[in-house]
């Protein structure tokens, strides 16, 4: 299981980040993209973070699988028109 980091910019006219993405995102998810939890950091600096959890062979399927589900929510809901996915990535973390 990876944890991959979605980091969201704001569209130009700025805002918050919408409620209900955690139930959204959910919503998209099929079997194949293995998702068993949803985090989400709304007020987290420089930008928002949403946390994904998912059950990948490798980190860069885990990514891949992330940005798919983030495009397949923004396209379903409307208060995400003009959020932008900056990054998609596993961190790695130090022992």
């Amino acid at each position: 299981m990876y944890l991959v980091q979605l980091s969201v910019n704001p569209p130009p006219h700025g805002g918050e980040l919408p409620g209900g993405i955690r139930e959204v995102i959910a919503a998209c998810a099929s079997e194949a993209d293995a998702l068993e939890h949803v985090s989400v950091l709304p007020f987290a600096r420089p930008r928002p973070v949403i946390g994904l959890f998912l059950r990948a062979a490798s980190p860069a399927l885990a990514e891949e699988s992330a940005r798919c589900l983030w495009y397949k929510a923004a396209s379903l809901h409307p208060p995400l028109v003009g959020w932008e996915l900056s990054l998609a990535e596993v961190p790695l973390l130090l022992p």
